[in-house]
């Protein structure tokens, strides 16, 4: 049974009610069936769109305006992530994402999870900026790959100087991203 569900909702049947008509089982056994399916990373429920969606996985590329897209192996076609989709993913992030709609050329896609960072280090330029807050350190990265800035955590402990290249181990933090120099 959980495979036809699995199916069905593979196939863009997302609402409870369309599921169940389609499988004819009773409403207390579906619930637990989706339950134990969304456990086990399956599929999931988008509260917003009150729908159920196939989860997948598969490598992120986020371009410099923001969107990006999602490569699967075995799959011909790339998904599509808007800006506000991606979360905390960068380029070569493995993700758990789900498509939700077909745009103009690519299938819709959300990232739901990082899997695995492809990234923990970074190389480029210590970067200083002074406010009425402070002085704060951040790592410009010299990758095109990886066009981020990592602020510094430990600014007492280096002593490089200012614009020259360094190397640093990195923490996600949130959206944000965090180096400490080595």
């Amino acid at each position: 049974m959980e495979e036809k569900i699995y199916e069905l909702i593979s196939h863009g049947v997302s609402g409870f009610v369309e599921i169940q008509s389609l499988v004819s089982i009773n409403r207390q056994r579906l619930g637990i069936i989706l339950e134990k399916m969304i456990e086990e990373n399956k599929i999931i429920y988008d509260k917003i769109d009150k729908g159920y969606y196939p989860l997948k996985t598969g490598k992120m590329i986020v371009k410099d305006q923001g969107f990006g897209f999602i490569t699967v192996v075995g799959e011909d076609e790339d998904y599509y992530v808007y800006p506000e989709k991606i979360g905390n993913a960068y380029t070569g992030d493995e993700v758990l994402f789900y498509p939700y709609g077909r745009g103009r050329k690519l299938m819709n896609a959300k990232v739901v999870k990082v899997i695995t960072r492809a990234h923990t280090h970074i190389i480029g330029n210590l970067v200083e900026t002074r406010s009425k807050k402070g002085t704060k350190y951040y790592i410009s990265s010299n990758d095109k790959n990886f066009n981020v800035k990592a602020k510094v955590t430990n600014q007492s402990s280096f002593n490089a100087p200012i614009g020259s290249i360094v190397y640093a181990d990195i923490n996600y933090v949130g959206t944000a991203i965090e180096a400490t120099i080595k």
